[in-house]
């Protein structure tokens, strides 16, 4: 694809949003074999609806998307600007650095017979006022596979290795050969609604290139909750603008055994992680129990590296404090099935990381005043990670004994947590390291009580100085709290505090939020030095307020830009049903890209 400035100034004008003089210019277009969909294999624009975004070197980002009309894109650009980047598709939340535009490669994408995904084909250009054209190029890898089986609702790519394909992206032009670092390790493929994808036909990801060192692994999965995979094992590069063919995928084995298909070889995605057999090939560091006749799990993972497989029809628990030093993983082995653990003490971390997938955590046993603590830390700690949970509190989730020692890694994903009371799922109290906290991920979940509660998904005692308040390299932490549900939910002493973030995304939620009085907030940011285009709101909704409020920020430091701080009561009650006993719901139509959006 090649766009020529064809126009340079028709008129100038100034902004009084950003105070810059602005020219309007018309970018002529020319199909060169990029962008938004296949058309007897050559891929083209889809006219009228394709828009991409412009980047100045005066302005930086220029927030109006541009739309591809006839072969031309009138745009409106910085006066005096000489240098230009661009992104097809355009994103509102996005950025630039130089060279480098950070953007989003969906890790989710809309299965669509013969062609890709509408908006995933990244690419980028530049050009500068002397050359006056702009050059796209493909950022992504493009892999087809034509699917020979019935009622499959997904397919997966992951690599072997947890290789990192797609997620929020920063994309460095890099003098016309794109390079690109991803976040998340998988690409999944699937409708929207949720029907099934059709048998007999092709269909493309777009992955981010890089080489998958041990393989890659395929997961379909059917209507019914079963599954099937297929591994590769040896090294294979996916390189940026390539065409990857990987046949006819079917005739494969249908089952519900997640140990069965981890044995043969193929990784399983946690929480945006990916875990193979070749990471645990020490002794008993592969385990299968079953709650029926092994239902208290302590001594057999207390202190090891470990991933266990769990079944079995009664609970599963400890009475005794669980000790966590290395990296414990709890695997549901039958999806289809529920599986439980239910302690009765609290767990304590020495090192080492918890995670857990499809396991029905239920702490309402636990006499202490916590589920988890770091007493007796010995280092930071790295993970704590739960997907495709259903989390059962009666009290705080993890609360900070050893100050000196935080978790890295926060990530609840995909997940029902049912509280009562007023709980906190991580309580980094007068924690003077906040810098360590940098990965956290509260995404696709479903918080909810049965009456008014107030709820936290990270605290922190703000009056507490932070050891590395003063050096800007430190606060490397990225924050992403989007598409989630908050049903009976008040939280008027911040949802979530943090010192200091690198970017903090919101958007996509819903609160239900039948305060009477009083302000409930969503975050807090302490530092006075935050960098606030770091900080990208999608817009929130909330419904149920009867002389309460809502807003964003409780102070000036981290109020994202372009928003109201305040949250505005919704019309309408945006769910046509909520069971606040299960967390089972319905959104009206209207009211569907909130919320959840890959249950």
């Amino acid at each position: 694809m090649i766009l020529t400035l064809a126009a340079v100034v028709s008129c100038v004008k100034e902004s009084h949003e950003s105070g810059y003089k602005l020219s309007d210019v018309t970018f002529s277009v020319y199909a060169d074999g990029v962008k938004s969909c296949l058309d007897d294999h050559s891929v083209v624009w889809t006219d009228g609806e394709d828009k991409v975004a412009i980047y100045d070197n005066v302005q930086g980002f220029i927030s109006t998307p541009f739309t591809v009309i006839s072969n031309s894109v009138s745009a409106t650009v910085t006066e005096g600007a000489t240098s230009f980047y661009s992104l097809y598709p355009y994103d509102a939340a996005s950025s630039i650095s130089g060279s480098v535009i950070t953007t989003t490669l969906p890790a989710v994408q809309e299965a669509t017979p013969d062609s890709f995904a509408p908006g995933a084909n990244l690419s980028v250009a530049y050009t500068t006022i002397s050359e006056l054209s702009l050059a796209y190029r493909n950022v992504g890898a493009l892999v087809q596979f034509t699917l020979d089986e019935y009622d499959v609702k997904s397919v997966a790519i992951t690599g072997n290795n947890s290789e990192k394909i797609s997620g929020r992206v920063s994309i460095d032009y890099n003098a016309g050969s794109p390079t690109v670092t991803a976040s998340d390790v998988s690409v999944t493929l699937k409708h929207a609604d949720g029907s099934t994808l059709e048998s007999g036909r092709t269909y493309y990801f777009i992955v981010a290139p890089v080489t998958f060192s041990r393989g890659i692994t395929l997961t379909l999965t059917k209507t019914d909750g079963t599954f099937a995979t297929r591994c590769t094992r040896g090294s294979v590069s996916f390189e940026r603008n390539q065409f990857v063919k990987l046949g006819t995928i079917g005739s494969l084995p249908f089952g519900n055994d997640l140990y069965a298909a981890f044995n043969a070889g193929a990784t399983i995605e946690i929480a945006g992680i990916g875990y193979n057999k070749a990471d645990f090939s020490g002794v008993n560091e592969v385990q299968v129990l079953d709650s029926d006749t092994t239902p208290d799990i302590r001594s057999a993972v207390s202190g090891k590296k470990a991933i266990v497989f769990l079944s079995g029809a009664a609970d599963f628990t400890y009475s005794s404090s669980l000790i966590i030093n290395k990296e414990l993983v709890l695997v549901n082995r039958n999806p289809t099935s529920d599986v439980t653990l239910k302690p009765s003490r609290y767990s304590v971390f020495r090192g080492g990381t918890i995670v857990m997938k499809g396991i029905v955590f239920d702490a309402t046993s636990v006499t202490d005043n916590y589920v988890f603590n770091n007493s007796g830390a010995e280092s930071d700690f790295g993970k704590m990670h739960f997907d495709d949970c259903d989390l059962i509190l009666s009290k705080n989730l993890f609360a900070i004994n050893a100050t000196g020692y935080g978790l890295s890694s926060i990530r609840f994903l995909n997940s029902n947590i049912r509280f009562s009371g007023s709980v906190q799922l991580v309580n980094a109290g007068q924690s003077p390291c906040m810098d360590v906290y940098k990965d956290v991920l509260f995404e696709n979940n479903v918080v909810f009580s049965a009456g008014l509660n107030s709820f936290q998904v990270l605290n922190y005692a703000n009056a507490t100085i932070q050891t590395n308040s003063n050096d800007a390299s430190c606060w490397s932490g990225n924050v992403s709290v989007k598409n989630n549900i908050f049903y009976n939910v008040q939280s008027p002493n911040g949802l979530f505090r943090h010192f200091r973030v690198a970017s903090l995304r919101l958007g996509g939620n819903i609160y239900y939020s039948p305060a009477t009085s009083g302000t409930s907030k969503t975050y807090y940011i302490f530092s006075s030095d935050q960098d606030k285009t770091g900080i990208k709101n999608d817009g929130d909704i909330i419904y149920g307020l009867n002389g309460g409020s809502w807003v964003y920020s409780g102070n000036p430091n981290g109020q994202p830009d372009g928003v109201v701080n305040t949250l505005s009561n919704q019309a309408e009650n945006p769910f046509a049903s909520f069971d606040a006993a299960t967390g089972a719901y319905v959104l009206k139509d209207a009211y569907k890209s909130y919320g959840p959006q890959n249950k």
